[in-house]
């Protein structure tokens, strides 16, 4: 069957013949009234290309189908019908994807992400070419950088990293700026978790989860943005680019493994992060015992106050204290303590007898306990006292879970109607507002 498209008001891509894939190439600008001929057999009614078009179906009769724009709305601030997004993907060193994607010079890549500490190159990405390559490469507790044809950088605190931006002077690893010396750069396409050659074949693959990676180009524009999702019809777990609309599944020896769904709605925008400035907290619903566990990727964007990135104490405490110089972790009776003077990126692992902040863990003797009140997330809660010595900083995700239970599992969202930011819960999907 053939269709028109009858108006255009934004641009959008020419459609391959397999539409039911959704691969789009780059996008070019279609003026307004242009007729351009599509082949959409494989659509059904509601379903959006690119987030733009709304297909209209028409009597048969009338020998053709119009299509309607979803006029002036940001690719970000729709869903995607034919993926359901997730947390994120897993690799285990198996998986692999070619993007196609050529980075220039004036670029920036961005990548939030989680990596298994092990010996060994693994390539979070990789851009060889003739004259260059470009690439983030994590290996033990250090990251190797380089943009174009000039030599690597080792960065090595320590300690993960979680977050990167990279361009060809500089690079930022977390909060960390360190300088590039760049000469110049001719790279091939990029290829995520890892690299593939003719001579080689796939090579340093990645270990760990990925959230996202984004390239901007010099005016400020998303050329690329690549969010883990999962396509609805086979259940294929991939890399959707929210720009072109093409889907990437593993080119490896296994499927990416998937995080937990996230169905947001049109009304939501996902985010990277939830920003907290003693303004805000959120009710977990949830009390806190000896069988909880709390996973959370945080930032503090000041050590000059003390503030609780969760806590309760009412006869026993469950609590995440960040002090000047320090971070006191109390579970139950229990107190175990870290030196913490950083606006770095941390990830913090509390379980029954240890917590594990990045590569550190202290454990510690547990007693039976139960809070009186559900746990509060960005303040400190004592008694029937109002939430105080709020979080200064930003949270990346947030979950609790009771043993094998999940409780919770936050992820950064954003209110479209109102601009308040607060989290997707993936358990209830729903959006968790910030407590009155």
């Amino acid at each position: 069957m053939g269709c028109l498209i009858t108006e255009v008001h934004t641009t959008i891509a020419p459609i391959s013949a397999d539409v039911s894939l959704r691969h789009v190439s780059p996008a070019v600008s279609v003026e307004a009234k242009e007729h351009i001929p599509l082949d959409v057999s494989a659509l059904v009614s509601g379903t959006r290309l690119r987030d733009f078009i709304t297909i209209v179906p028409r009597p048969a009769s009338l020998g053709r189908v119009e299509f309607g724009m979803v006029c002036d709305v940001p690719y970000y601030d729709k869903s995607i019908d034919s993926y359901t997004r997730l947390t994120y993907v897993e690799c285990d060193g198996q998986q692999y994807i070619n993007t196609g994607f050529v980075v220039s010079e004036s670029d920036t890549i961005e990548a939030y992400y989680d990596y298994v500490v092990e010996a060994g190159d693994k390539f979070l990405f990789f851009a060889g070419g003739s004259n260059g390559a470009t690439w983030l490469s994590c290996y033990n507790n250090s990251a190797y950088v380089r943009f174009g044809h000039t030599a690597s950088k080792t960065i090595s605190n320590g300690v993960y990293n979680h977050y990167i931006k990279l361009k060809k002077d500089s690079v930022v690893m977390d909060v960390t700026t360190t300088a590039l010396d760049f000469t110049s750069a001719s790279t091939g396409p990029l290829q995520i978790c890892g690299a593939n050659s003719s001579s080689s074949g796939l090579y340093s693959l990645y270990k760990g989860k990925v959230m996202m990676i984004r390239v901007v180009g010099a005016d400020g524009n998303v050329k690329l943005e690549l969010r883990p999702c999962k396509r609805d019809k086979d259940g294929k777990v991939g890399m959707l680019d929210i720009v072109s609309g093409t889907f990437y599944i593993s080119e490896g020896d296994a499927d990416f493994i998937g995080g937990n769904e996230m169905r947001i709605t049109e009304d939501y925008k996902i985010i990277d992060r939830v920003s907290f400035n003693k303004d805000k907290a959120f009710n977990t619903g949830f009390y806190g015992n000896n069988t909880t566990y709390i996973d959370v990727m945080f930032q503090r964007t000041s050590t000059s106050a003390a503030a609780y990135l969760f806590g309760l104490t009412q006869g026993n405490r469950l609590t995440g204290y960040l002090a000047a110089n320090s971070s006191y972790w109390r579970y139950g009776n229990a107190y175990p303590t870290f030196s913490l003077a950083t606006l770095k990126i941390c990830k913090a692992t509390v379980t029954p007898g240890k917590t594990t902040i990045d590569a550190t863990s202290r454990t510690f003797t547990v007693n039976e306990f139960t809070t009186m009140d559900p746990i509060p997330v960005g303040g400190y809660k004592s008694g029937t006292n109002p939430i105080t010595k709020h979080f200064i900083g930003y949270i990346y995700y947030f979950r609790m879970r009771h043993g094998d239970t999940l409780l919770v599992d936050w992820y950064p969202c954003k209110r479209l109607s109102d601009g308040v930011e607060g989290f997707w819960d993936c358990v209830s999907q729903t959006f968790i507002e910030p407590m009155s």
